[in-house]
């Protein structure tokens, strides 16, 4: 950073925006619908993020390895998705990401329990990268579609705050409940809030892209 220099030129005014009412200057209002979906995605979504890999440790009796190659193949399909996929963010309905993405992501609830081996574990691995990365190519590119040019980083700020307090609060609750329940149930209930999710998004962006 040493090696960088910020030029000096002096502020300019911002013009009037038609359609983009700030919070205090620190939210984008254009950017908290797609954001409100990735935070209450990544709530859920935390419950697997942070507790699956005790899950596959503690109560399952599989090998450290398994859970660290499940979260690697999801990296891997997170990426290869976004590559793929982000043209057609835009062109079709969310909804087109939003549901297979809730569906990958009840089916890795209810099943988890029910495998035995590493290489379906493996699978779910690349369900999960798929539920993520659907989500978050379509309400991270929904996020500052409609942002004026100024406020896109206002817009993308908006909606990393969503996503961080999501996986903060989603860790801290699903703790609890993990503690209170077992696993098993709060898998079943993850997967409760993501047909939640889906009945969400069907009234939500039945009639629009964005």
């Amino acid at each position: 950073s040493l090696f960088f220099r910020q030029s000096h030129t002096p502020p300019q005014p911002e013009p009037a925006e038609a359609g983009s009412r700030r919070l205090n200057g620190l939210v984008e209002s254009t950017a908290l619908l797609p954001s409100a979906f990735e935070g209450m995605s990544i709530f859920f979504l935390s419950g697997i993020m942070c507790f699956f890999t005790p899950y596959l440790k503690v109560e399952r009796g599989f090998d450290a390895w398994v859970a660290g190659t499940f979260f690697a193949v999801s990296a891997v399909v997170i990426v290869v998705f976004r590559l793929c996929f982000s043209r057609f963010v835009g062109r079709v309905s969310h909804l087109c990401f939003l549901l297979p993405a809730y569906g990958a992501m009840v089916i890795l609830c209810l099943s988890a329990p029910f495998l035995n081996s590493p290489l379906p574990i493996l699978l779910l691995g690349v369900l999960f990268g798929l539920g993520h990365g659907a989500v978050w190519t379509a309400m991270g590119s929904a996020a500052v579609a409609h942002a004026p040019a100024q406020r896109r980083g206002a817009a993308n700020a908006t909606f990393y705050l969503a996503f961080d307090a999501a996986i903060g609060i989603g860790a801290a609750l699903w703790g609890v409940v993990i503690q209170a329940l077992g696993y098993n149930l709060c898998y079943r209930i993850l997967a409760a809030g993501f047909l939640l999710l889906s009945a969400a998004a069907l009234l939500v962006f039945r009639k629009k892209t964005v």
